[in-house]
């Protein structure tokens, strides 16, 4: 923050310092911080369209003014900013990863299904990899098809190696044949959260006969759902 507001100093009101500010604010957790600032930098919104040398997107002023609206709890202000978010920009993704969450908390079914399509009907590109990222954050609280969670876990997988590089395979020690496949999860969850209720499903999907599952508690906290 000290850097970003030395730059602020040299370049008074530039809106990728003011963006990087807002954003420092957003990981702190400094959330209200945040805000004020997000909520100023939609005025310069033709200054960013106008500007070859701008870095800063408008959807993501957008969004994440969302994001800290939503963790303030501020319901109206964020579907206020959504509605803003969707008049300036109707074709973005993080507009629909937006929306998908916004009309979830609505009940808006339908605003729901077209936004969840565009999300799982894209290609993403390299540049949006931690947007695929938070799209599969997303759904397992929605219903999603296996197949369609699978191809976005693949094109996941892909940006990756592309991202970190080819690895090279791990000289693991060969299962004798026959012997089942050992499978680990790893999570601070496994206790009455909705990620532990999810994994004791999960975990009953795998064919007993061929796999060997262990699950590895992140987290000290245990209740009966640990023990399941």
């Amino acid at each position: 923050l000290e850097w970003y507001g030395r730059a602020l100093r040299a370049q008074p009101g530039d809106v990728n310092v003011l963006f990087n500010i807002a954003k420092a604010y957003q990981d702190l957790g400094r959330y209200e911080e945040a805000e004020r600032i997000y909520a100023r930098l939609p005025a310069h919104v033709e200054q960013i369209h106008r500007s070859s040398t701008s870095k800063t997107g408008v959807d993501e002023i957008f969004y994440n003014l969302s994001l800290v609206l939503k963790k303030q709890g501020k319901w109206a202000a964020w579907f206020k900013n959504h509605q803003q978010f969707a008049y300036v920009t109707s074709d973005s993704v993080l507009l629909a990863l937006d929306g998908a969450m916004v009309s979830r908390f609505r009940g808006d079914v339908e605003g729901e299904k077209i936004h969840l399509s565009k999300l799982i009907a894209l290609e993403y590109t390299s540049k949006e990899t931690d947007i695929l990222r938070a799209v599969l954050a997303l759904l397992p609280y929605f219903d999603v098809t296996q197949e369609s969670v699978l191809r976005l876990y693949r094109q996941f997988d892909h940006l990756m190696l592309e991202k970190v590089g080819a690895h090279h395979a791990l000289k693991l020690a060969l299962r004798a044949p026959g012997a089942r496949l050992r499978i680990g999860y790893l999570s601070p969850d496994f206790r009455r959260h909705v990620m532990g209720y999810m994994m004791l499903e999960v975990r009953s999907r795998h064919a007993t006969q061929n796999f060997d599952v262990y699950c590895y508690s992140l987290n000290s906290l245990e209740d009966d759902l640990s023990s399941a």
